[in-house]
């Protein structure tokens, strides 16, 4: 090829990156390159520094690392000595990744661990640089390689949805190219770059994909098939779009936690099966934050489940479980996890009472235990309230403020905790009252109780409070305790 050619596609590559940078980013945006010495990512910092001559950008090179082979520490001080002549600033991080397997076991896979030890460190560079951006040199084969790995291992839409142009801080702009272009490009442009040998390793299932697999479909059916195959992937990832933006209307209704995430089933009804079993994989997917653990025979298996009645739990893995409880599915953290939280209580001690004393009024989030919930603490006298009304001590409570010792103790409900019922004189165990209000035993984990400086249980919050804390014609000055529900319902999982 002559001078002209060389120009021809060199233009064409740096007119689409100018019009990719001007369509996605602000003209002050920094970026981090993530360079591994390939011949890819060697055409994209090639592009950038052509780039950066005419248009003012900056940018910085990142290398990670991964100790796999025994030529990477020095192709990194080579990359490193190329930055430093041409005054690109270079970043420089390794993780030994073997070493990382061994001590994990047969947990994850070597590609995997890799990936995810890369992205932690290309996140943490970015921040070092004040970036916006992390640019990959990912291109169209990689995209076909990624689309036949996930199909092999088993994938709904929103897992083919991947390696997009533009996803989260990550950019990649030589997706519309395929490896042949890239290497046309590397030829005419005479770039050097390294030769990764593991990527000839066939053990690995991408090398059998793109030594393998790709190829027998070019040659069975034409080099035009990959172009076809891309095509196809764009109007998957198009459904997925579609469909997310219906599911993602449903996922608005429920309530996500750092240790649960539930939704009522009457937004459910009348829904096929089919949108259940994708609904239920993003709902996981996005608490989670990752698919892994529920396997489609455990989606399966709660579908079925939803179809009948009555409560029912399903242990998804040693950490997560699903359950239905009343009018509320989702998924939370194992037994072990609750048991642990049991431990955790909210004290209210002398400070509390002094502030309380001098406002009279305060509101305390109690989100720490049920989300999106609060307290308002009200110190009343008759003189202030001649409307009073003793009631039992569901929503609103009283409580003769006299009779009430600090510390107050905000804590969820243990086997074996008892209480004089207001109306009793007898004490009762608190699982037997929860049992009379017809609270479901998924749903008494939530119960919350408040005790005083004595470990008297003086109100099961929801239900009930105690009979040696009630007021009386001796009352001077009472205490008024609200519970409040940001959504205005009542507490969660009850029948009413």
């Amino acid at each position: 090829m002559g001078k002209k050619n060389n120009n021809t596609i060199e233009e064409r590559f740096l007119k689409n990156l100018f019009s990719f940078i001007k369509e996605n980013t602000n003209k002050e945006d920094k970026f981090v390159l993530a360079i591994s010495g390939g011949s890819d990512s060697m055409v994209l910092l090639d592009l950038f520094k052509t780039f950066s001559e005419k248009y003012p950008i900056q940018f910085c090179v990142a290398n990670i690392d991964h100790r796999i082979r025994k030529e990477s520490s020095e192709e990194q001080q080579w990359l490193k000595k190329y930055c430093e002549e041409r005054k690109i600033p270079f970043y420089a991080e390794t993780v030994d990744i073997k070493e990382m397997k061994r001590n994990l076991g047969a947990k994850t896979s070597l590609e995997e661990l890799a990936r995810e030890e890369r992205q932690k460190k290309l996140k943490k560079i970015k921040n070092d640089y004040n970036a916006q951006w992390v640019i990959t040199a990912h291109q169209q084969d990689d995209l076909l390689e990624t689309f036949f790995l996930r199909l092999i291992r088993g994938t709904g839409l929103n897992g083919i949805n991947t390696l997009n142009s533009v996803d989260g801080f990550y950019l990649r702009p030589l997706l519309v190219y395929s490896k042949e272009e890239i290497m046309v490009y590397s030829e005419e442009k005479d770039l050097f770059y390294f030769k990764d040998q593991t990527n000839d390793d066939t053990r690995f299932q991408r090398n059998k994909i793109r030594h393998h697999l790709i190829p027998y479909f070019t040659k069975e059916f034409g080099r035009e098939v990959k172009e076809v195959l891309v095509r196809d992937l764009e109007n998957l990832k198009n459904a997925d779009r579609a469909l997310s933006e219906l599911i993602d209307q449903d996922l608005q209704k429920a309530k996500f936690s750092p240790n649960s995430c539930e939704i009522n089933q009457k937004h459910l009804r009348h829904k096929s099966l089919s949108y259940l079993r994708e609904l239920l994989i993003r709902m996981y997917q996005k608490w989670h934050s990752s698919p892994k653990g529920l396997t489609k025979k455990k989606v399966d298996d709660i579908c079925l489940k939803l179809l009948e009645k009555g409560d029912f739990e399903i242990t998804i893995s040693h950490a997560i479980r699903f359950l239905r409880s009343n009018d509320m599915v989702g998924f939370d953290k194992n037994k072990a996890y609750l048991q642990k939280s049991k431990k955790q209580k909210i004290l209210l001690g002398e400070d509390f009472k002094k502030e309380l004393e001098k406002k009279n009024v305060i509101t305390l989030d109690i989100d720490f235990f049920v989300q999106g919930k609060s307290l308002r603490f009200q110190l009343l006298s008759f003189e202030n309230d001649v409307a009073f009304k003793q009631i039992l001590g569901n929503k609103d409570t009283y409580l003769d403020y006299e009779k009430i010792e600090f510390p107050l103790i905000l804590r969820f409900w243990n086997e074996g905790d008892r209480i004089k019922p207001l109306g009793m004189k007898n004490f009762k165990r608190v699982s037997r009252l929860m049992t009379d209000a017809r609270i479901k035993k998924y749903a008494k984990r939530k119960q919350l109780i408040m005790e005083n400086g004595k470990h008297d249980i003086i109100w099961c919050m929801g239900l009930r409070i105690s009979e040696d804390y009630k007021i009386t014609s001796s009352t001077v000055r009472y205490l008024k305790v609200v519970y409040l529900d940001s959504n205005n319902n009542d507490l969660e999982g009850r029948e009413r």
